[in-house]
């Protein structure tokens, strides 16, 4: 007889020790206290401004970052191609390359979209190992097809503009249909 109440006592124990862990786990959560793994994966991204140039630890690409005008996302960041390219900025400092994760790097958009000093053309760069290639957005409707971002448009200096070979690639342009045509 006494058999039934020992289960029951073991049953009530079980009962308040799951009401207790809900209880903690929901004023936890509520808290914000999860939110603290995210924010310190953040901080990091928080820490880099306009111009710092970064890349990982187990990644040699180095990176200028940009930031994003309206605060959407962190912002942009552009492959510097090589250490030629590097050395065309007298403010870039080797020792001054930021070493962080690779959550940071990814947290910001890549954008491939140049213009030279007092130069209206907007040039895409494409990479091909250390060396790359530019082509030339000839219109603002091809620009907003492709679905650029005027943010995204790094001011380089024309050497480093001059350094790219000039490619050619299919334009996308608006057609006078529902949709985009190809040319």
């Amino acid at each position: 007889m006494n058999q039934p109440l020992v289960g029951q006592a073991a049953k009530k124990k079980f009962s308040q020790f799951l009401s207790a862990t809900l209880a903690f786990t929901t004023t936890v959560s509520l808290s914000g206290f999860a939110l603290m793994f995210a924010l310190t994966a953040s901080a990091q991204v928080a820490t880099l401004s306009d111009g710092d140039v970064v890349k990982t630890a187990g990644n040699p690409d180095v990176y200028i970052v940009k930031m994003h005008p309206h605060g959407q996302y962190a912002g942009w960041k552009r492959l510097i191609l090589n250490p030629e390219v590097f050395n065309l900025y007298g403010h870039l400092k080797w020792s001054n390359i930021k070493t962080v994760s690779q959550e940071t790097v990814d947290a910001y958009h890549t954008s491939a979209l140049v213009r030279g000093e007092n130069d209206p053309k907007v040039y895409v760069l494409a990479p091909n190992g250390d060396v790359g290639t530019k082509t030339w957005i000839t219109n603002e409707a091809e620009f907003l097809a492709a679905g650029y971002d005027w943010s995204q448009i790094a001011q380089v200096n024309n050497k480093e503009r001059d350094m790219y070979t000039t490619g050619s690639q299919p334009v996308v342009t608006p057609s006078t249909g529902t949709g985009l045509s190809v040319s």
